[in-house]
């Protein structure tokens, strides 16, 4: 008995998530059907593509970004410890 009223239940929170899931759908579905309205200005969104080229080129070329490769890879890896140095219980 207890096993029927646990699948009846589980059935139910299934029939659940699957009514949010569609309600959600057809509510953003709406919401895109409709004409997309900007509030940039057509000036502010090609300046800020030009920029955004500007900056791909110049990361890409290496204009822009880390001057030394190799000193961010020495700054970003591991501390080894010090194989020389003895330990504070004093063995190697």
């Amino acid at each position: 008995m207890v096993r029927l009223i646990l699948v009846v239940a589980f059935v139910a929170v299934v029939a659940i998530a699957i009514i949010a899931v569609l309600g959600t759908m057809m509510a953003v579905t709406q919401t895109s059907a409709g004409k997309d309205t900007d509030d940039m200005p057509a000036k502010f969104g090609r300046i800020t593509y030009v920029l955004l080229v500007v900056l791909m080129f110049g990361v890409a070329s290496g204009w822009l970004g880390v001057p030394d490769g190799q000193a961010l890879w020495r700054q970003i890896q591991p501390r080894r410890p010090d194989i020389n140095r003895p330990t504070r219980h004093g063995g190697k």
